[in-house]
């Protein structure tokens, strides 16, 4: 979330700065996390502890995996990586579009 702030604070600042008005986009943010773990590479994306239930997407509980969390409606509200940071892409998106 600091990375996506900050180029959209730098965007704005730099238009008024320059006499224009800014055109960037809104701030919209994530709440995320990243941390490595010995050989383990977690990451989330969303709020999981908002979710009354979760399920398996990708992998194994005893490898890589992706888990997915769910609110009472089955709606997206977070995601989970193991050893998964790159196929997490497209739930990290579908986060966002759902708070649009």
């Amino acid at each position: 979330m600091p990375t996506e702030m900050g180029k959209v604070a730098g965007q704005t600042l730099a238009s008024l700065l320059a006499g224009l008005e800014p055109t960037g986009d809104t701030f919209r943010g994530l709440p995320s996390f990243w941390s490595d773990q010995y050989d383990l590479q977690l990451q989330s994306f969303g709020i999981p502890g908002a979710a009354s239930r979760y399920e398996l997407i990708d992998g194994s509980y005893d490898d890589a995996c992706i888990v997915g969390y769910y609110d009472a409606d089955s709606a997206l509200v977070g995601v989970v990586g193991v050893n998964s940071t790159p196929d997490l892409t497209p739930y990290r998106r579908q986060l966002l579009d759902r708070e649009q």
